[in-house]
């Protein structure tokens, strides 16, 4: 922060004998203040906070700050040290450290809302993709159950409880998993990856039905604590050495034990995800057989349910 200058104003009702402690007061080198307020205190045998008080009511520091960005002086008037301390945490754009005046403070937070809104925007779609083609049918049985507390919960706050059991290192996993699916949403401190709070669409509340019935069958193959659906993300290789590195890469911890048959047809699926990571699957076909879907003749059109009923009543049925 640059100062273009400064001066001090003291009030004419204050009392002689104050002026020039007020002056030492407000003495500045560097932009930092050389004298406080409980030292000049001990001369009048009053505290510290009553002699600020007599600064704050008897005068006032002014002070034209060159703007980092627009190059512009603003001119600042503050009543005390530490309200000069916080115009200059207030005044400095942290990824910048840099000082800006009102009105360039202003256009960044302009300009940081409206990349708020275009990432809550881009979520958002991501979201409603998510659950339109119900990525959570490519989650092991852990995570579902993991999305499923989510839901309700409507947070993360009692996972620990629920999950008192499961290392962080593989609740935490999941959580991420549930993230890059976009079937939720985490969000953190600006200055810090902190968690504080995690958001979900409404409308993934509605298929929680569906989500506990893909839970329950989960897994559809299971002996002993033997599964043969083998379900893994693989994550994208951040810092490749060379050429030859690969592509993906990452360490696994199977619950289960994994039983691959011989003589057995299985289907496999890879879907791209999030930040370039894969998720295959691998599952014996037989099954993703699924019972055929039945209707309640109430529930067709009006016409094919008079169709059906005349056939109904028309028929002899032999028992």
């Amino acid at each position: 922060m640059k100062i273009d200058s400064h001066r001090v104003e003291i009030e004419e009702t204050c009392k002689p004998e104050y002026i020039e402690a007020i002056k030492q007061y407000w003495a500045l080198e560097n932009n930092e203040f050389i004298n406080k307020s409980t030292d000049l205190a001990k001369a009048f045998d009053l505290t510290a906070y009553a002699f600020s008080a007599i600064v704050k009511k008897e005068s006032k520091f002014c002070l034209q700050i060159e703007c980092d960005s627009c190059h512009n002086i603003e001119t600042v008037q503050v009543k005390s040290q530490t309200n000069f301390a916080t115009v200059k945490k207030d005044s400095y754009y942290s990824r910048t450290n840099k000082f800006n005046c009102s009105k360039c403070k202003a256009l960044i937070q302009q300009q940081k809302l409206e990349v708020i809104e275009k990432q809550k925007q881009y979520l958002l779609e991501k979201q409603y993709s998510a659950i339109k083609n119900k990525n959570w049918l490519v989650l092991s049985p852990f995570e579902l159950k993991v999305l499923r507390c989510i839901i309700k919960n409507e947070g993360i706050s009692n996972l620990n409880y629920h999950f008192k059991n499961t290392s962080i290192k593989v609740l935490w996993s999941a959580i991420y998993t549930l993230r890059d699916l976009c079937l939720i949403v985490l969000h953190s401190n600006e200055d810090s990856n902190y968690v504080n709070r995690v958001t979900f669409l409404t409308e993934l509340k509605t298929t929680l039905p569906e989500v506990e019935a893909v839970v329950k069958n989960e897994p559809k193959a299971k002996l002993n604590n033997v599964t043969q659906e083998l379900k893994l993300r693989l994550t994208k290789n951040k810092a490749p050495k060379n050429g030859d590195s690969p592509v993906y890469s990452g360490v696994l911890n199977f619950p289960n034990d994994v039983l691959i048959e011989k003589g057995t047809q299985y289907t496999f699926g890879i879907w791209k995800r999030e930040f370039d990571n894969l998720y295959f699957t691998l599952i014996p076909t037989d099954n993703i057989y699924q019972a055929p879907r039945q209707q309640a003749v109430s529930s067709q059109p009006k016409h094919l349910r008079d169709a059906i009923q005349d056939f109904f009543d028309s028929s002899e049925f032999d028992f």
